[in-house]
């Protein structure tokens, strides 16, 4: 088995205004899905981004940076797959290598 494909989807989730004590919440953020195909058809899925964060700030680094890591190697072998995610994390937040983790 082999990985044949990373994709993200964005999604504009809004989050109704809401007041804490003195603080205010709600607005949009943005929330991805990684998913991650493999031949046998076989696809592993995660969130990505946060209430702090929105999903398309860590997308380019995911789908540019640690894509080309994972395409082609055994989904199975997630020991050594994060140790190549984990050698990029100077270029990428850990966020976005923990989405790719959780979807394998």
């Amino acid at each position: 088995m082999h990985v044949t494909d990373l994709s993200i989807i964005l999604h504009r989730w809004e989050v109704p205004r809401t007041t804490y004590r003195d603080a205010f919440g709600g607005g949009s953020t943005d929330v991805g899905v990684v998913s991650i195909s493999t031949d046998e058809g076989i696809v592993g899925n995660s969130f990505l981004g946060s209430a702090s964060a929105g999903a398309d700030q860590f997308a380019d680094q995911v789908l540019k940076r640690l894509k080309p890591l994972v395409i082609g190697r055994d989904p199975l072998d997630i020991g050594a797959i994060w140790q190549d995610l984990w050698r990029a994390n100077r270029n990428v937040d850990t966020r976005s290598i923990c989405a790719v983790d959780v979807a394998l």
